[in-house]
């Protein structure tokens, strides 16, 4: 029986068709940059630690327009999914960055 990831087709809106396997690894490659703080470049070196083939499905992705070849990697045409990733990123950087209150009723240690 054929592996589910490989038959699996969904139409994404905003991406288009793609197989589970591209749409996990858009998904996965896009935390990944943020997490790495490299936003929107998802590295060969990513790619290579990845168990599974990559190589069909990365060209899957660029065929989608989805993803375009740079040394070194892949970037990722900019769409939701990344700008909602940054805008949380961003948000999470804000806040840390926020000095903290202490309420009126606690005392320092």
């Amino acid at each position: 029986m054929p592996d589910e990831d490989e038959t699996t087709f969904i139409d994404f809106e905003g991406l288009g068709v793609l197989s589970r396997a591209a749409f996990e690894m858009h998904s996965f490659g896009i935390l990944n940059s943020v997490r790495d703080g490299s936003p929107g470049f998802v590295s060969d070196e990513y790619l290579n630690a990845i168990s599974a083939e990559t190589t069909t499905t990365t060209l899957e992705l660029e065929a989608a327009g989805l993803w375009e070849r740079r040394d070194g990697g892949y970037f990722v045409v900019a769409d939701d999914m990344l700008r909602m990733h940054l805008s949380r990123a961003m948000n999470i950087l804000v806040a840390a960055s926020r000095p903290r209150r202490l309420s009126p009723n606690c005392q320092p240690a």
